[in-house]
């Protein structure tokens, strides 16, 4: 499969172009993200927003995963109306219903973990079609090997002195809890930054944008940025009543996955991951 071209190559105007031959449409584009992983464009056709992405080297499969949900997994992520694999290009349709975040129910949240959960696991038994599509592998085997082989290398990507001592500190106990993962709950797509900012909702159906982060490994992993999530409901912003709303939380989601494995052990693995 070709990659992407990087993002410092990308020609906005070609970008257009390119969009406005596809839709057969001149539509006028304006910025409306640009960053150093992606840029998004708006704009108006047929009466209605539409969006043009382009996503940079290091999501060189976004196009490709987000065609193949769209097209396997309908209603579950954006609606596409034009897609360039070779320049990471895609133009989407307006998302329907509104951003998670600005629900701020609880009830909402749940109902968003659980259709996730659904997905994920409709997807495992097409986990080698999603890696052909060069969706990044970061199953437990190789995530062992890359923190004991990268760990410091890792920590150089964002974290501060101290913080990388402490992490180098906990190298065995992080091996340990791959070890202790392995085996029980097959790999699926990992959505990479599932937070609520990345999911629209209406009328209690869901649809998870913003792949240039995923990658095949253990389902909970996607569990610890969602978490994150719920400060949004807490009236009072405290560490405290943050673990109160993940308590809160977790039953639902341990009961997506007890066919699996008797509770305790899902429970210790939600830990752990």
């Amino acid at each position: 499969m070709e990659q992407a071209k990087t993002h410092n190559s990308l020609d906005k105007e070609s970008m257009i172009e390119w969009a406005n031959q596809e839709l057969g449409s001149e539509i006028n584009y304006e910025e409306i993200k640009n960053t150093d992983t992606s840029i998004v464009l708006e704009g108006i056709y047929e009466g209605d927003s539409v969006y043009l992405k382009s996503a940079n080297q290091a999501a060189f499969f976004e196009s490709h995963l987000t065609a193949y949900l769209s097209k396997n997994f309908p209603n579950t992520t954006v609606e596409l109306l034009a897609v360039n694999h070779k320049s990471n290009w895609i133009v989407m349709k307006k998302l329907p219903g509104v951003l998670l975040r600005t629900t701020k129910s609880m009830k909402a949240y749940e109902l968003m973990i659980r259709n996730y959960t659904i997905l994920q696991r409709q997807v495992m038994p097409n986990v080698n079609a999603v890696l052909s599509l060069g969706v990044i592998d970061r199953r437990l085997p190789i995530l062992w090997k890359e923190i004991d082989d990268n760990l410091e290398l890792l920590c150089a990507t964002g974290l501060d002195e101290e913080d990388t001592l402490k992490i180098l500190s906990i190298k065995s106990e992080l091996l340990s809890m791959c070890e202790e993962m392995v085996g029980v709950f097959p790999d699926t797509l990992e959505h990479g930054d599932l937070h609520s900012g990345n999911v629209f909702i209406e009328d209690n159906s869901f649809r998870f944008f913003d792949w240039g982060d995923a990658s095949i490994t253990h389902p909970f992993l996607s569990i610890r940025v969602f978490w994150n999530s719920l400060f949004e409901l807490l009236e009072e912003d405290t560490d405290e009543n943050w673990m109160r709303k993940i308590s809160e939380f977790r039953p639902a989601y341990l009961a997506m996955w007890k066919d699996y494995a008797p509770i305790k052990y899902v429970k210790k693995t939600i830990v752990i991951g």
